[in-house]
């Protein structure tokens, strides 16, 4: 199950379709992804995962991991939508999944790798498994970008003796970050 999709975040928000929202979102997801990784300290990785000296990384359109041994079927990473690379020399991080087969992980399109033959390190794939509660927050994360590309440009704004100033620089109110709290962890 991925974090969110584009879909989902459009029916939460209850959004009508919009293709200048739409290209946002499906910009935004990646970045909402990495920062509740960061912020929580929780890789929300699965007991699936393949650990070997046969992966290797293409770059190309889309990105592909291979496995000459061709496990990733048998290693369960079969329905990954959302993999974390580790152990490997240039290409840690979080991807997102377009299809897996036994011998072929290929990653959704917009993602990059580097390329990296097999045997140049014994890389660790594992398959994200996100809680549900998320998507409701990696919404409302999105939504709050959405609503600052639509006030783009206002800095303040009074009504009567109320006023109130936005800050560029702050990543997300409290209102949203403060139900990730319930998933932070000390990392391992």
């Amino acid at each position: 199950m991925p974090l969110i999709t584009q879909d989902e975040v459009i029916e939460i928000l209850q959004l009508s379709s919009n293709t200048d929202y739409d290209q946002l979102i499906k910009s935004m997801i990646p970045i909402v992804r990495d920062f509740i990784v960061d912020y929580t300290h929780n890789r929300f990785l699965s007991d699936h995962y393949i650990y070997a000296g046969t992966i290797a990384f293409v770059n190309g359109t889309p990105a592909t991991i291979t496995d000459s041994d061709s496990n990733f079927v048998e290693s369960y990473l079969t329905y990954a939508d959302d993999i974390h690379v580790g152990n490997s020399l240039y290409n840690d991080g979080y991807y997102s999944v377009a299809s897996v087969a036994a011998g072929t992980i290929t990653l959704a399109n917009g993602e990059t790798l580097n390329t990296e033959a097999a045997a140049e390190a014994s890389p660790i794939i594992h398959e994200m498994k996100w809680p549900k509660g998320l998507k409701r927050i990696a919404a409302r994360m999105i939504g709050y970008e959405l609503q600052k590309n639509i006030d783009k440009g206002i800095s303040s704004e009074s009504i009567g003796g109320y006023s109130v100033s936005y800050s560029s620089t702050a990543a997300y109110p409290d209102s949203i970050t403060s139900g990730l709290n319930i998933y932070r962890q000390m990392w391992d």
